[in-house]
């Protein structure tokens, strides 16, 4: 069985044609020496069938000296001609034609979160018009946001994936609105396709954001209208998911002149402001055009040993604004967030409920350190901690 009927051709290889293509074989008598002697009749079949390759796909001609195969769905065969001999071919496998549209094989998930990547992500393929998977290897699929949006948040992640064998598999996609979106995944001239409804939910803390700006400044006095944080999600919708027990956040000048004052550092977590802190007493000492700008410190201004052990003794702290009684600028008494006893009062020691060193009436601690009135921390551990 080979690839010419004058015998100059070779036995059918094994090989991959694309769905429509047309392979013609033809019935080869050779001698003991393998010298071609002619092209004779024989019964033609394909055997071995699996797929989507039926017996239709092998025609054969009149004088049934060749047969012409023509497979049209992904599958396979081996072509068989018996005569006085009987000779078969390698495996014709039927690959993908031409490609003219893309499909999804899985889905993106139906629920996800604003910011957060979705729990299952999307796979594409490339079909030809038989539906078969296209074996390109080199074709860009790009992913977009149906209805607008911010698919990834402007392109923190790629948004474009190249097929490998026909197949392209995204990973870390995110939407950043609420709401119910779909997605959409083209490739040049090919057919788009729209992925099912994914219903956008709120997603946990990823931002802080000024939901009331500052306003009303004076040089060197408190601002008229102090500004308020929130945090927010990825997408910029209000929320407090996920927000850990301490965020640390540090308040500075971006642009402008002077000296910031005020409450420049506190707690946005949930044993803080829990999502929403007002910085009251904020004033620049210069005039002129200014900006500020909220850092996310995290926990950058946590003793890193406070909870794992016994080693903390004392934890002063104007960041938690709920351990100090003040009466105007002075300091009436400052809680002790160690939870230790002080001066060994053990019964100043009530577990989980702060305990510290009461201040004279009227004292005043002074600190270039930030936080109220100029008042920062002071952290004093056991031995060499």
């Amino acid at each position: 069985m080979e690839t010419a009927a004058d015998g100059s051709g070779v036995i059918l290889p094994t090989q991959n044609l694309p769905a429509d293509l047309a392979t013609s074989v033809f019935a080869i008598s050779r001698d003991a020496a393998s010298n071609f002697v002619a092209n004779v009749a024989a019964t033609w079949s394909l055997v071995n069938i699996t797929g989507g390759v039926v017996t239709g796909d092998l025609v054969v001609a009149g004088d049934t000296k060749s047969a012409t195969f023509t497979g049209h769905f992904s599958g396979s065969a081996k072509i068989q001609a018996v005569g006085t001999f009987t000779g078969q071919s390698g495996v014709q496998t039927v690959v993908g034609g031409a490609a003219i549209a893309l499909a999804i094989t899985q889905q993106p998930s139906p629920t996800a979160a604003v910011g957060a990547p979705f729990a299952t992500q999307p796979i594409l393929r490339m079909m030809d018009h038989y539906g078969n998977t296209v074996l390109s290897s080199s074709t860009v699929i790009t992913a977009s946001e149906t209805s607008g949006g911010s698919l990834n948040a402007g392109g923190i992640t790629p948004v474009t994936v190249t097929t490998a064998n026909g197949v392209a598999t995204f990973s870390g996609l995110f939407v950043t609105n609420t709401g119910t979106v779909t997605l959409t995944f083209s490739s040049g001239s090919l057919t788009p396709t729209n992925s099912g409804n994914i219903v956008v939910s709120v997603g946990n803390v990823a931002q802080v954001v000024w939901f009331t700006q500052p306003d009303l400044a004076t040089n060197g006095l408190v601002f008229g209208q102090s500004p308020v944080l929130k945090t927010a999600d990825a997408g910029g919708y209000i929320t407090v998911n996920g927000l850990p027990a301490v965020k640390m956040i540090q308040i500075a000048l971006y642009s402008g002149s002077g000296v910031l004052s005020g409450i420049l550092t506190t707690n946005i977590g949930t044993t803080g402001g829990n999502g929403t802190v007002t910085l009251p007493n904020l004033q620049i000492t210069t005039g002129g055009t200014a900006q500020l700008i909220a850092y996310d410190i995290g926990l950058g201004f946590n003793p890193t040993n406070i909870i794992s052990g016994t080693n903390c003794q004392l934890w002063l702290d104007a960041a938690y604004l709920n351990t100090i009684t003040t009466a105007g600028t002075n300091v009436i008494s400052w809680l002790d967030k160690s939870g230790k006893a002080n001066n060994a009062d053990t019964n100043n020691r009530a577990g989980g409920v702060y305990v510290g060193p009461t201040f004279a009436t009227n004292s005043t601690l002074v600190s270039k350190l930030v936080g109220l009135n100029g008042l920062g921390r002071a952290v004093r551990f056991n031995g060499n901690n």
